[in-house]
């Protein structure tokens, strides 16, 4: 088993799926005290004279708040302090409870059905950043779709392989849902691509007391556009230096954007717009719901 640990890049020439000298790597050197994650969906109902119901669903997404209580590494609380620097920039940054399961893999030729309890997958996107990382028999997984639908379950492995290019699974049990395209498989505790959203600016996210001990709390987030970008490793999301804003002008559709990841080759994807088309090829995030 792994250490706990967050992963950036402070000189913020890109967020990929690379290692190298510009990839920083936070270790905690213990498990965290605790992990709570939240499902978010904006959503706004409407109800017709008849009670017919319509739900208009967009931005769908996972709060993450991540722990680590009365530590006492002043190395630790040095690292954590300089990383806010990075967090409050608005920049993306990964974690993992378990820097041994930091695994996730875009499906290969068809996304998960129904009833189907195995997937064809390509290689571990994030084999840079930890090379031996693997998953084994037992390991909780998360499936989920892109947005907007954005269908996402957990399913314990059977069996698992990994090479370079592809990988394999099965699970104990079939998959609930049709899931779109690209569909992908996470190690449930790594997150990969989280950020500080606007409401956690400007609250302690390292308190101390006397500087003996120190807890680490903070609450980010996670929204399912980074697996439009990553499909294997390697990739990068790559900022425009003459560009000085910080915020998420470099996601696709973003004036800063420059990236070159498979799924958006030949096109931009707006990270927040009207749902139009097939999932393979879909242009925002919004979907209604019509009820009966």
């Amino acid at each position: 088993m792994g250490n706990a640990r967050l992963y950036y890049y402070p000189m913020r020439t890109s967020f990929g799926t690379t290692g190298g000298s510009n990839l920083e790597k936070v270790d905690f050197l213990e498990g965290i005290s605790d992990i709570q994650t939240t499902l978010m969906r904006k959503v706004s109902d409407s109800v017709s004279l008849t009670g017919r119901t319509t739900r208009t669903s967009w931005s769908p997404g996972l709060k993450v708040r991540i722990i680590l209580e009365r530590f006492t590494d002043d190395a630790l609380a040095r690292d954590l302090y300089s990383f806010q620097t990075h967090a409050e920039r608005g920049l993306h940054f990964g974690f993992a409870s378990d820097s041994a399961k930091v695994v996730a893999h875009n499906h290969l030729s068809s996304p998960p059905l129904r009833g189907e309890n195995s997937l064809a997958m390509g290689g571990n996107i994030f084999a840079p950043w930890e090379s031996a990382a693997t998953l084994t028999a037992g390991d909780i997984v998360h499936v989920a779709s892109p947005a907007p639908s954005h269908q996402k379950e957990e399913l314990e492995i059977a069996t698992y392989a990994s090479t370079t290019s592809t990988g394999s699974a099965t699970f104990t049990d079939t998959f609930r849902y049709d899931h779109g395209s690209p569909s992908i498989l996470r190690h449930r505790d790594f997150f990969p691509m989280l950020f500080l959203p606007e409401s956690e600016i400007n609250k302690p996210i390292l308190s101390h007391d006397h500087r003996i001990s120190w807890t680490f709390d903070m609450t980010c987030h996670l929204f399912p556009w980074w697996g439009q970008m990553f499909s294997s490793s390697g990739e990068s999301v790559i900022p425009d230096p003459s560009n000085p804003v910080d915020p998420q002008d470099d996601a696709p559709g973003g004036s800063g954007f420059t990236g070159t990841a498979a799924d958006v080759v030949g096109g931009s994807v707006d990270p927040d717009g009207p749902y139009a088309g097939d999932p393979a090829t879909w242009s925002g995030d919004m979907i209604i719901v019509k009820g009966v």
